[in-house]
């Protein structure tokens, strides 16, 4: 009797008839060595044995009297029982979503399949994170499960579970692609991004195409367009261009043409530099004349929570602004001119990331005279 699922045969004979005392039975199998007894079995007519590693086998038994006179069975040719396989089992893509990576499947669904069964490797070794129910031939799994997209790419693959339980067959490998700014340079506001390759579509990597986002807003058409081959790019920003300093960026690997007939996408994480804020702030000013209002120039620096104070040197507040296009013209609070003198300020922006930056000091305010 063959067990598929436990991958061994039990083997029961008939005693052989008209001899008298014990009889020895030994097992033969065929092997890629030739015929080999494998057991000798004494006043028994049964032996269990395993055929893991082997598709076929054949066995015969020889049965021993006492005086030595033999007596052979018939041969037996044992097959082992396979699952059928699937006509296409192919894993489409595996795609970073924010913090976690989507994986898409398509398989032929035969009648024994319950479950798709995802692993990711770790090291040299693949680990199973986790199942999914199968739902028709497009199946998917999102990892979200002690992974950080921002500092490495994974791999996947995904295999099924068999008529026994048995997880069988993976399918072909997904890599993520991670991207990173490398090189920088704030004086010329030059950055260099490099991208992992991603690996594998069925129709390769036509291109990749980089999408930046400045002031939280992502440029279409994509900033670069390159061949499957290209994993990098310098990108030199307009020194004119007002921002609040944090550049991002995020790469798409355009599927070529496969033999399933569509094309897929996979995108990287998401990489962003935070330029250091440039402020300049005069050392004084001359209401009425040539300079005639206080206020600091301010580039790559979240300008929305904007504030300055400035405050005479009793610390008593003399002007207040949230607003970067309103500067200090001289006038306190209590609508008289303010007189000639040195004043504090203190001004506070957010760089890019959120961190605030506080800017103090004081101000030379001169009356001229034909105010």
């Amino acid at each position: 009797t063959y067990d598929p699922c436990a991958k061994n045969v039990r083997l029961n004979w008939s005693s052989y008839k008209g001899w008298n005392g014990a009889i020895s039975y030994v097992i033969f199998k065929e092997t890629a060595q030739g015929w080999v007894a494998v057991d000798t079995i004494i006043n028994s007519y049964t032996k269990l044995f395993s055929v893991a590693n082997e598709d076929s086998t054949a066995i015969f038994i020889k049965g021993i009297s006492l005086n030595g006179t033999v007596a052979f069975s018939n041969l037996i040719k044992i097959v082992k029982i396979a699952s059928q396989v699937p006509s296409y089992h192919y894993t489409k893509v595996a795609t970073v979503q924010q913090d976690a990576v989507l994986i898409k499947h398509y398989m032929e669904v035969l009648p024994y399949m319950t479950e798709l069964v995802i692993e990711r490797k770790n090291g040299n070794t693949f680990e199973e994170i986790g199942r999914v129910t199968i739902n028709g031939p497009e199946n998917e799994y999102l990892d979200t499960k002690e992974i950080d997209v921002d500092e490495a790419s994974y791999t996947y693959r995904v295999s099924y579970l068999d008529s026994c339980g048995f997880t069988v067959n993976p399918a072909n490998e997904v890599t993520t692609i991670l991207a990173k700014v490398n090189q920088v340079n704030e004086a010329s506001m030059t950055l260099n991004v490099h991208w992992s390759p991603y690996s594998v579509f069925d129709g390769g990597v036509a291109h990749y195409e980089l999408y930046r986002s400045i002031n939280g807003v992502y440029q279409w058409p994509a900033i670069f367009v390159g061949s499957g081959n290209q994993l990098n790019f310098e990108d030199q920003l307009d020194e004119n261009i007002i921002m609040d300093g944090k550049v991002c960026y995020y790469v798409v690997a355009i599927e070529g043409q496969n033999v399933f007939g569509f094309i897929e996408e996979s995108q990287s994480n998401e990489v962003c530099y935070v330029f250091d804020p440039v402020i300049y702030i005069p050392n004084a000013f001359t209401p009425g004349g040539h300079n005639p209002i206080f206020f600091p120039v301010i580039n790559l620096a979240e300008i929305q929570h904007y504030s300055m104070v400035i405050f005479d040197r009793w610390n008593n507040v003399m002007f207040t602004s949230d607003d970067i296009k309103i500067g200090w013209d001289g006038i306190m609070n209590n609508g008289m001119k303010a007189p000639f003198g040195v004043y504090g300020y203190q001004i506070n922006v957010l760089d890019g990331n959120g961190k605030e930056i506080r800017k103090m000091g004081h101000v030379a305010l001169i009356r001229s005279n034909i105010e």
